[in-house]
Formats: structure tokens, C-alpha cells, sequence
């Protein structure tokens, strides 16, 4: 083969393998989607853009009015604030690796991810259960009025009502953030923005000591089950979440 014809063919082969290996990258080419490794991983998408079919409302079977799927987001929309709830996943989860994306899109957002959460434990349109805290800490009014501090158990990240936060990032409101919930053999962490921001051992001393100081006293064995849905909260302003996924752990 001519030495220019090699050359030619060396560089074609250079760009279909650069082709080949961004096709093939870690990350998804888009929201709501996972990459190869992920699904070999045993990844699952619990909302994928399109349909909300891996969730319903708590304490019923269909899907809250408030709650809509708007440009590939699932948006929590305040219009219909009396027929809102909760949204739950249909299947429970024990250990698990969970993450998802959300923006907040109102001044003083209050919002939440539960997880673990016991359907008979409660009724109406809220579950029970551990919570990752969503709040727009920059325009909430209780830390406007210095009634909460923006990395106390009530702020962004945290545990709510039990363990606080340190070292948090967070963009501004109408950005999109990360977060991530690693829950293993009882020992839990949240992530945000790819940093870990809390962590602690469900059953602990400590657990049992904070839990036992907090509004979930009332609660035997208040976030121990083995198993539990995960929950979408409405609570306060309009928020939109996407690419939620989990891994579901073994022992």
C-alpha cells in the first residue's frame, strides 16, 4: 500500500474509532436515559421522560393532577394544590444506589425525596418515611428569618429532622443539581452535586438518639424497615426532576 494511501486509511480508522468510543461513553447522550454499563450494572430508569407508569399516587392508584410530565421533566405544578399528593414508586426497594436530577423553579421551594417510606404508616395524601430535604436555602423563609440555618437537618441534603449537611455546592434556582442516596448494610450517604454531603448507620446509637429527639418518636423503629417505596413529596412551590434511576443492591 502507498505510504499516503496508509497514511489516509490510519487517519480514517483514528476517527471511526474516536466515534466508536464517544458512542460508547460512560455518560447518557441525553436525560432520562442509561448508559450500556449502567444497564449491565442493573440500572433502572424510574421515570423515563415520557411516562410516569413506574409511580402512583400514595394511598391510591392513579396519578395526582398536580404532578405532570412537561418537555421530558416530571413537573410538580401547584395549580391544583387540593387534589395534590405525594407521589410513591409501585415497588419497594431495600439497598439501593439511587440518584436523580431536579431544579427548583420557585422562590422558596420546599420540597423532598423520601425513601424507605411505610405506606401504613400514614394517611391522606403524605407518606413516612427517611428523607433527602429539597429547599431552596438561598429564598426559604424560615432561614430568611434566621429561624433555620442553611446547614441545619431542615436544609438542602439533609436528613430532615435528624442529621445535617456540610461542604454543600448548590446552583442556582432554575439550574439543574445532582443527587445521589447510597443506602448498603444500614450505613446511608447523600450526595450533592458529586460531593458527599451526610452520612450515618440506620440503628445506631446515634440514629436512635436523634430519632428519639426528633417529630419521629412517635414511630417504633422509625427508618429500619428493610424495605421501603420511594416517594416524590409536594409540600411547597414547583419543582422538576428527571433521569431518576436506582440500583438495587444485593446483601
Amino acid at each position: 500500500m502507498p505510504r499516503r494511501l496508509y497514511r489516509r486509511f490510519s487517519a480514517l480508522s483514528l476517527i471511526i474509532l474516536l466515534q466508536v468510543k464517544i458512542l460508547n461513553a460512560d455518560e447518557p447522550l441525553s436525560p432520562n436515559t442509561l448508559t450500556t454499563q449502567e444497564v449491565a450494572e442493573g440500572w433502572q430508569l424510574l421515570f423515563d421522560g415520557k411516562s410516569m407508569s413506574e409511580w402512583r399516587g400514595i394511598h391510591r392508584e392513579t396519578i395526582p393532577d398536580c404532578w405532570q410530565i412537561v418537555n421530558g421533566e416530571l413537573v410538580l405544578s401547584f395549580s391544583v394544590i387540593q387534589e395534590c399528593g405525594d407521589l410513591i414508586t409501585k415497588q419497594k426497594f431495600a439497598d439501593f444506589d439511587l440518584y436523580w436530577e431536579w431544579k427548583m423553579l420557585e422562590k422558596g421551594c420546599n420540597s423532598g425525596l423520601k425513601y424507605y417510606v411505610q405506606e401504613e404508616l400514614s394517611s391522606g395524601n403524605s407518606g413516612i418515611g427517611l428523607e433527602y430535604q429539597l429547599l431552596d436555602d438561598g429564598g426559604h423563609e424560615l432561614i430568611l428569618l434566621g429561624r433555620m440555618s442553611p446547614n441545619d437537618y431542615h436544609s438542602l441534603a439533609a436528613l430532615y429532622e435528624i442529621y445535617p449537611t456540610s461542604n454543600k455546592t448548590v446552583r442556582p434556582l432554575g439550574e439543574w443539581n445532582s443527587s445521589r442516596i447510597y443506602s448498603h448494610e444500614r450505613r446511608i450517604e447523600h450526595w450533592l452535586n458529586g460531593e458527599k454531603v451526610m452520612q450515618c448507620v440506620r440503628g445506631s446509637r446515634d440514629f436512635h438518639k436523634r430519632v428519639a429527639n426528633s417529630k419521629f418518636s412517635v414511630f417504633p423503629s422509625f427508618g429500619e424497615a428493610e424495605s421501603g417505596y420511594i416517594l416524590l413529596q409536594q409540600h411547597g412551590g414547583v419543582i422538576a426532576f428527571r433521569s431518576i434511576k436506582i440500583h438495587p443492591l444485593g446483601k
